[in-house]
């Protein structure tokens, strides 16, 4: 299984690739505030910036995962997003989305989301 994420320092894609070590996992940041020197070899880090494209194939993870970043996302950036996540997620993978939102006090726009 291949998993790409949007990773921050990589704390969670640690381990995750500690745990299944038969799988492979990819994460990206705009910033490369990843650990590169203490990973495991089944995890790679590279730095990307979503919004001009991300640096991988069509239909290459069977499992994309976003985090926390609906207040980074603009409402007229969301389209692309979500686009580049399809192009590059192999049919019958997922796509997973988490952001921390309130039951009742969020703006319109994660409303919207």
């Amino acid at each position: 299984m291949h998993l790409f994420s949007r990773c921050g320092p990589g704390t969670w894609l640690l381990d995750l690739a500690n745990t299944y070590e038969y799988s492979y996992f990819f994460g990206i940041d705009i910033k490369p505030v990843y650990p590169n020197e203490i990973k495991p070899g089944n995890l790679e880090f590279r730095e990307a910036d979503l919004f001009n494209g991300l640096p991988f194939s069509d239909n290459e993870f069977d499992f994309v995962h976003q985090e926390s970043m609906s207040l980074i996302i603009e409402t007229d950036q969301w389209s692309y997003v979500i686009s580049e996540l399809i192009r590059m997620t192999k049919p019958g993978g997922f796509i997973e989305f988490v952001e921390y939102i309130s039951p009742d006090k969020n703006g319109p726009i994660i409303d919207k989301i």
